[in-house]
């Protein structure tokens, strides 16, 4: 990206965040993406973080799930990319590791603005594979709004990377865990330490979900979760020529949130996929 460029998105992360400030005067509002990075290779083949963290930085988001990142593998030269993005943005990394790969290890991530957010806990979880297959997890962290005006604010956000096999055997399965685990289950333990949250707190769910709309997979997570976006016009992969929709951004309860925008940035080359962005407003509890 040349330096025209970068001035350009500041300009309109600008006007982007003067307008969010507008629509959302009396409620807090989040920007949360969702990019699976690809390991920070391009589609033109060239291992480029400082990319991808342009890219993350043209929207200055208050939350980022991450999905194919690698911690000190040989194939991105012992880079700890959780750390390296954490750096590029001014962002907080966490890294969840799926399976050991190169050395190394591989799996999802998050970036969290430390402005927005005291972090309480997080936890991770292992999904449903087949063997033989490439092991997968899903993470939460439980985090508050940094907003002592603000009743309840607690704010669960879970990410997630589920199996790219043409059937779902694992998604489906996977998908029922997800819901189990973020709308069922309020226990959580730390060690001994056993942890109760409340099942119907303000949630989001942002992936690369592998699974179209139609498919089994995604009906079985709207079974709790709500998905932004127009799922007919916001494709996100393959990123130069994107024919399908396949990364999400979801929220539950659905009387919890507004949708503020939604957009698919239009980066085709530093990743094989494209960035989903949705703004989502926390509305005030029910009386």
């Amino acid at each position: 990206m040349n330096r025209l460029f970068r001035r350009v998105c500041g300009v309109f992360c600008v006007v982007i965040l003067l307008a969010v400030h507008t629509a959302c005067a009396e409620n807090p509002c989040l920007t949360v993406l969702t990019y699976n990075i690809h390991h920070g290779e391009g589609t033109d083949g060239k291992l480029d973080l400082e990319r991808i963290a342009d890219v993350i930085n043209s929207v200055t988001p208050d939350l980022v799930a991450l999905q194919e990142v690698d911690v000190k593998t040989t194939r991105v030269e012992g880079i700890d990319e959780a750390a390296e993005l954490s750096r590029l943005t001014g962002m907080t990394a966490h890294f969840f590791p799926a399976i050991p790969y190169a050395g190394g290890q591989y799996g999802i991530g998050v970036l969290v603005r430390s402005s927005r957010f005291v972090e309480q806990h997080r936890f991770v979880k292992n999904m449903p594979c087949t063997p033989g297959w490439e092991d997968r997890v899903v993470f939460e962290l439980i985090l508050n709004l940094k907003n002592a005006e603000y009743k309840n604010p607690l704010i669960r956000f879970y990410g997630a990377h589920l199996d790219y096999h043409q059937d779902e055997r694992d998604r489906l399965p996977s998908a029922r865990l997800i819901n189990e685990w973020a709308c069922k289950d309020a226990v959580r333990w730390l060690g001994t330490e056993k942890l109760a949250f409340d099942v119907n707190a303000p949630s989001i769910l942002a992936g690369d979900l592998n699974a179209e709309p139609d498919s089994n997979t995604i009906q079985e997570l709207k079974k709790c979760w709500t998905a932004s976006g127009d799922r007919r016009n916001q494709l996100t992969w393959p990123s130069h020529n994107p024919d399908r929709r396949i990364d999400y951004i979801m929220f539950r309860p659905h009387n919890r949130w507004r949708v503020i925008e939604t957009r698919v940035l239009d980066e085709k080359v530093a990743s094989d996929h494209l960035p989903f962005l949705a703004i989502l407003e926390l509305l005030p509890e029910e009386k």
